[in-house]
């Protein structure tokens, strides 16, 4: 028994976390904190290239010790053995000299009594409600960093590690197949993330992509009802909307906006999804600012829809507001994307807004800025409208037309795709929606900007590989891309030349779904078929349209064709309560330019490793 006793001391003194909480006590025997209160945010990768990655986590104000700089560790084993280990370096950080000197004060304080008074001097310290030290490094190494492979990674401050992060690079060469999970929209108020419960728990992922609205900027859904799940988030400042909105605060203010991410990254399931896998991010309206965000030239500033009180605001407060969307987001999100506070517009505060990733010669992936370049939905007669503006659309055409991978992907925010609903079938929708006189539903996405988009896609006339991933609409949705969408042409999608690739839409991951919103709306429910029936018989491109599901999608891209595997994951439920259920299967082979399908009904029993291995076969 006495031998057992000591091999499980010996085993417990070995361990990372003894030796961390023994430093960190003889720096002061007073504290009693962990790793997690030193790094509250854990860790993320994103942003990959072929040699490398962003790295990224956040130092806790509220404990720091005097040292000016953290240890990252970048390994080829999560157990980091000395032989393993691949990169050490010091990354210098920045501490506000006032906040360094009360965290002075609590390293040296020599009494229990002493400090706690400190401590509670410490909590009053709020520098424009930064909360934490931003560490956001890059890293590029083309003699140690290649090949598409796990690389792990890990910080330590003052003794203390953080959680153990796994990052990925991209591939060169000719890689077999490519697997990407597609996110999108993660209202914090309206339900739970068990999307990234079962996400973080999925292997074989070679990168997420999240299409924008990571955050949401109200304090509470609007129009979503009262319920065990749904909650709200007490931002410090915001401005109250109109109607229909008009008990809605809307967060204004670079702390709002920092405190709603901090929020969403304290979730231990983002966390582990965060920590897992490396992500690529676009934003979409939510997270640039406000609902339905524009760019209007004539004030230089964002414009704001109707409901939103700050549409009347000056444009130098507007552009502000804006701003502090874009900061918080730099701060938040392991993108590499610099924030230039002394800019005044928005349009020029980042480093950059749209950006291209090469996997080998199977695919490229082009990454849209759908909402800071915008017109208006409805320029002024004679002027054209824009989605992209000049230069982001000549260089997304320009980089489509020159790849020379085999796939060209688009990472896209809203609908690219038209969605009408024409004469008597969509009258019970009517009621519900907003449709313009020619029956588009949505003006906000690319319905907004037909001229624009038929240039872009007539440009693309010469490919047939091209697949555009959507979020937005809070439904999953599969549709073919054509030259021509207009009245009467090709209802059967038979017309070889006219078809240039797919659009795949991932369902929401919390925010109200489609069905949901009508529901919440009219009060009635019952809708998901028939608006299912009445999408695909008035937009006979569209092969799949189900507005009542919530979860994520993969799509596995080899170079004869494009899988799309959809997932429904219930938001309400606690996550070890729920499961992840293959919904729908999609697949578009470029050979052939046709989508095919399967039903939940023939997916039982059915998984994607074995349909994979079917298609193997």
């Amino acid at each position: 028994m006495r031998y057992i006793k000591i091999i499980l001391f010996i085993k417990l003194m070995c361990s990372p976390g003894w030796f961390a909480e023994a430093r960190e006590s003889q720096l002061n025997p007073y504290k009693n904190i962990s790793s997690r209160d030193i790094f509250p945010l854990s860790v993320a990768s994103g942003d990959p290239t072929q040699h490398g990655f962003v790295l990224m986590t956040h130092l806790s104000i509220r404990h720091l010790c005097k040292e000016n700089k953290i240890r990252l560790e970048i390994s080829d084993s999560e157990f980091f053995s000395e032989p393993s280990v691949l990169i050490k370096k010091d990354i210098l950080i920045s501490i506000p000299s006032n906040l360094q000197r009360i965290n002075d004060y609590l390293i040296e304080a020599t009494s229990r009594e002493e400090y706690e008074r400190m401590t509670k001097i410490n909590e009053t310290f709020n520098p424009d409600e930064a909360q934490e030290v931003v560490i956001k490094e890059v890293i590029y190494e083309p003699e140690i960093i290649t090949g598409s492979r796990y690389y792990y990674y890990r910080f330590s401050y003052c003794g203390m590690e953080s959680d153990i992060g796994r990052a990925k690079a991209l591939p060169s060469g000719s890689p077999d197949s490519l697997k990407i999970a597609v996110i999108t929209c993660q209202d914090y108020t309206s339900g739970k993330y068990n999307v990234f419960y079962h996400l973080a728990k999925e292997e074989g992922i070679d990168l997420v992509f999240h299409s924008g609205d990571v955050i949401y900027e109200y304090n509470r859904y609007p129009g979503l009802p009262s319920a065990s799940y749904s909650k709200e988030i007490n931002f410090p400042d915001g401005v109250l909307s109109l109607a229909p909105e008009a008990d809605v605060r809307k967060a204004n203010t670079l702390a709002d906006f920092r405190y709603i991410y901090r929020k969403e990254k304290s979730n231990p399931d983002f966390q582990e999804a965060l920590r897992k896998h490396t992500w690529v991010f676009i934003r979409d309206d939510h997270d640039s600012g406000a609902d339905n965000i524009f760019w209007d030239d004539k004030s230089e500033a964002p414009g704001f829809p109707d409901h939103d009180v700050r549409r009347n605001w000056p444009a130098r407060a507007r552009n502000r507001v804006m701003k502090n969307a874009l900061q918080a987001w730099t701060e938040f999100i392991p993108m590499d994307v610099t924030f230039h506070p002394e800019t005044d517009s928005p349009q020029e505060v980042l480093s950059t807004y749209f950006k291209s990733y090469n996997f080998g010669d199977l695919a490229e992936l082009f990454l849209l800025e759908g909402r800071i370049f915008r017109t208006p939905e409805n320029p002024e007669e004679g002027l054209p409208g824009s989605m992209l503006g000049k230069d982001q659309k000549r260089w997304l055409i320009d980089g489509v037309r020159h790849s020379r991978a085999n796939w060209q992907l688009i990472g896209n925010q809203t609908l690219m795709a038209p969605l009408r609903l024409k004469g008597g079938t969509g009258k019970i929708l009517r009621q519900f929606v907003d449709i313009d006189e020619n029956g588009a539903i949505n003006r906000d996405a690319w319905d907004g900007f037909s001229d624009e988009r038929r240039q872009i896609l007539e440009a693309f006339s010469e490919k047939s590989n091209i697949a555009v991933f959507t979020g937005d609409m809070h439904t999953s949705l599969v549709s073919y891309l054509k030259k021509n969408f207009e009245k009467g042409a090709d209802r059967k999608n038979n017309k070889f030349s006219d078809i240039i690739g797919a659009e795949f839409m991932t369902p929401s991951l919390t925010s109200p779904n489609f069905s949901d919103s009508i529901r919440f709306a009219a009060g009635i429910s019952g809708f998901t078929v028939l608006t299912r029936e009445i999408f695909e018989c008035d937009n006979p491109h569209i092969k799949h349209f189900h507005g009542g599901i919530y979860g994520y999608a993969t799509a596995v891209i080899r170079k004869e064709r494009l899988d799309w595997f959809v997932y429904k994951i219930n938001k309400i439920k606690e996550k070890t309560k729920t499961k992840k259920t293959l919904r729908k299967y999609l697949w578009y082979r470029p050979s052939t330019r046709k989508i095919g399908k399967m039903d939940k009904f023939q997916l039982l029993g059915r998984d994607e490793s074995s349909l994979l291995s079917k298609w193997n076969s």
